[in-house]
């Protein structure tokens, strides 16, 4: 075995890997909390550089440092217009949360490097490169993809201006809640478009709703309020799911739950 391809075949890099595809298609969806939402993070991150070595070896601390640049642009609301390029290309659908305790993953790429340093020491699997290559693509290409969203690309017009509509919605924030509309904004600084996530539910809906939007700002007397898409947990069968999930709710219904609770307050 080449000594280039050495690290992807030791059992730190493919049990990260392993880690990572088993918290994405399994864990999360049984498992939902804390743990499991930053597990997948110090396993992406942890494993990355290390993929990266075989492409462009004696580079690692450049890749440890361009590995926790990129996971902390991606983890920004700078990372936007980015996801949203990539979403241009059909049956592609990839998001992120932002939520900045997911950069505690930037602990793990000291050990990432120890691991790297110890490259020509470690076990291996004895196995063909090309195999824990080609599952680490795969791994990094599906984690971020969400599964089982519904475009909902609504517009409502709200007659007040975006800053107006922005203050009411921060200073009502405690009521919206105790009415199961738990609403953040991607980014503290309004601007033009601030784009928005809604968390709903309760109502008539079956299960909980994560709604993508955005405040347009039109002119002085107007703002549009413009809604992407949204994805419920749970749901219908699937080859990582042993049984069955109640259905999804219809868009119609969704759409409902959203105008009532909160559209209707602006």
């Amino acid at each position: 075995m080449k000594i280039r391809f050495r690290i992807i075949s030791t059992y730190w890099f493919i049990g990260a890997v392993l880690i990572l595809l088993l918290n994405d298609f399994f864990l999360k969806e049984y498992y939902h909390n804390w743990l499991t939402g930053k597990l997948s993070d110090f396993a992406g991150l942890f494993f990355l550089p290390l993929f990266l070595s075989v492409l462009f070896p004696k580079r690692i601390k450049a890749l440890l440092l361009a590995s926790g640049l990129f996971f902390m642009f991606w983890k920004s609301p700078w990372s936007a217009g980015l996801i949203d390029f990539i979403n241009t290309v059909p049956g592609v659908h990839y998001a992120r949360v932002i939520d900045y305790t997911d950069l505690l993953a930037l602990f793990i790429l000291p050990l990432s490097y120890w691991v790297y340093q110890g490259k020509d020491y470690w076990p291996v699997l004895r196995i063909s490169p090309a195999i824990p290559m080609s599952i680490a693509a795969f791994a990094m290409m599906a984690t971020s993809q969400e599964e089982n969203f519904t475009e909902l690309n609504e517009a409502y017009m709200v007659n007040d201006l975006q800053s107006d509509v922005y203050s009411f919605i921060n200073a009502n924030s405690l009521n919206f809640e105790n009415d199961g509309v738990y609403l953040r904004f991607n980014d503290s600084t309004l601007v033009d478009t601030s784009f928005f996530n809604i968390d709903l539910s309760g109502g008539q809906m079956s299960k909980s709703a994560a709604v993508l939007g955005a405040l347009i700002f039109i002119d002085s007397t107007k703002t549009q309020v413009y809604l992407f898409d949204y994805q419920q947990s749970g749901g219908d069968c699937g080859f990582f799911r042993p049984r069955c999930e109640e259905p999804y709710d219809d868009k119609d219904l969704v759409l409902e739950e959203i105008e009532t609770r909160f559209l209707d307050l602006l």
